[in-house]
């Protein structure tokens, strides 16, 4: 798949509406998810959506890593496990985002959003991908 043979504005729209719903996400203008789009695609990554869910996968040859993952039921969830699964035969899927999964490692970072001194023992983990 290839930037020119998307609809971006489609796509966005979908991804957004997902992150609409989640408590904690930095949401990304329609010019930063194009941009997080050609990164993806030039990290060989494969992407699959249409209006009921969107799956960022990247195949490691044994295995499909699924970094981002949304679907309205668990039938859009199936139907999309299952076209993944026939894009990358033969191959374990993780999902990172999975709520059921366990921590595969720790992302993001921790800033208290007011000037208060906070406990010297926070955790702070690895920033990017």
């Amino acid at each position: 798949t290839s930037l020119s043979e998307i609809d971006i504005p489609n796509v966005y729209a979908v991804y957004d509406r997902f992150l609409m719903e989640k408590p904690n996400v930095i949401l990304k203008t329609p010019k930063q998810f194009e941009a997080m789009l050609w990164v993806f695609f030039d990290e060989k990554g494969t992407l699959f959506a249409n209006d009921w869910g969107i799956a960022f996968a990247f195949s490691t040859g044994t295995q499909t890593v699924l970094k981002e993952f949304f679907y309205y039921d668990s039938e859009m969830k199936t139907e999309f496990l299952q076209a993944i699964n026939g894009y990358f035969p033969q191959q374990k899927i993780t999902v990172l985002n999975d709520e059921n999964a366990p921590f595969l490692r720790y992302k993001g970072m921790i800033k208290p959003l007011t000037d208060t001194l906070v406990s010297t023992d926070i955790y702070m983990s690895q920033m990017l991908d």
